[in-house]
């Protein structure tokens, strides 16, 4: 059983608007602060509760087969469409086997290659105009140095343009919403490295800019942000395989819903790509009101190991159910050793 129970839009979509129409989950004050609450009934095991596309992608080193904007495959791509990897209850059917690929187009100097000419139009309305040059494709040549650090800050420089000239006042909302990461933790700490991207960023723009805006947008970035790939695609005999296709296929991205949902080692969610869209698919039954939640982290890892990464970047304790269990489990161990050294 698959239901698309929400979709949020690569472009045009109104965040606040969509939520209040849906009928399966919204976002609530909680104990863990803001997250994403069922208010369906019935979610179930292998349900896909929302579908969203990227409200920021970011990609420093492309050869054009992703879209700039939506990470959509472009006609550059030589292949099947691949497809997400598929968890239980899921069939390729019900995400579909192929897909048309827009005719790619560039911006005016090259920076970005986009799937079609209404994606152009949007990432140069939402953040594009105010870097667009060849001084942004060197900072862009620059920071493929470090591909996955680099795309990371692609989406603060994005970030950081559409705070100030975004014309859609639903982006601009979210972005003032999104949570930073909170002072301490490991990634908190300002680097000479992003002094630098910051200083070259500066450099290929007019206007004003503080680097106390740029070191927020990245704050949120790292606290928001997720890695989307191409996931899996399908083989010549129609069979899923690993997509292990040379080129673009990574990305870091800012989704607007996700960006709500909160953690848990015990998780009754998780995230799913396809084409450049997030599909936020129930890997439990879910009961109405009952709190949306993935793993941050590898669930698999041991406890000190889950809380030490939780700690250490997003200075999070986590006391889920299975926490709890590990801890109680820990608890007695060392009880039972220190009655056997008696």
């Amino acid at each position: 059983k698959l239901q698309f129970l929400y979709f949020i839009g690569a472009m045009g979509y109104n965040y606040e608007d969509a939520i209040a129409r849906d009928t399966s989950v919204e976002v609530q004050e909680g104990e863990w602060g803001k997250g994403v609450h069922a208010k369906k009934e019935g979610i179930e095991k292998g349900d896909v509760l929302w579908k969203e596309a990227p409200m920021f992608v970011g990609k420093c080193k492309t050869l054009g087969e992703t879209c700039g904007f939506c990470f959509k495959l472009t006609g550059k791509y030589e292949g099947k469409t691949p497809l997400p990897a598929l968890p239980p209850g899921c069939t390729k059917e019900a995400f579909g086997t192929s897909s048309e690929l827009g005719t790619p187009v560039q911006c005016e100097h090259g920076c970005e290659w986009y799937c079609s000419e209404v994606c152009r139009q949007a990432a140069w309305s939402r953040y594009h105009k105010v870097v667009c040059g060849e001084k942004y494709k060197d900072l862009l040549q620059h920071l493929t140095e470090k591909e996955k650090v680099g795309n990371q800050r692609v989406v603060s420089l994005k970030m950081l343009c559409a705070s100030k000239v975004c014309s859609e006042e639903v982006v601009r909302a979210h972005l003032d919403r999104l949570v930073e990461l909170p002072e301490g933790s490991d990634d908190s700490v300002r680097t000479e490295y992003d002094e630098d991207i910051f200083a070259r960023f500066t450099a290929c723009t007019e206007g004003n800019w503080e680097a106390e805006q740029y070191f927020k947008m990245l704050s949120k970035m790292k606290a928001n942000a997720v890695e989307l790939d191409l996931g899996l695609r399908l083989d010549e005999e129609d069979k899923l395989e690993p997509d292990t296709a040379p080129g673009a296929r990574r990305a870091t991205g800012i989704f607007a819903l996700q960006a709500f949902v909160n953690h848990s080692c015990s998780p009754n969610g998780h995230r799913v790509f396809h084409n450049g869209t997030l599909h936020f698919v129930a890997v439990k039954d879910i009961a109405h009101s009952a709190q949306v939640v993935m793993a941050y982290v590898n669930p698999s890892n041991t406890i000190k190991e889950r809380q030490a990464k939780l700690r250490s970047h997003w200075h999070i304790a986590c006391t889920c159910e299975r926490c709890t269990a590990d801890t109680l489990k820990l608890i007695l161990f060392r009880q039972l050793l220190g009655n056997l050294k008696k």
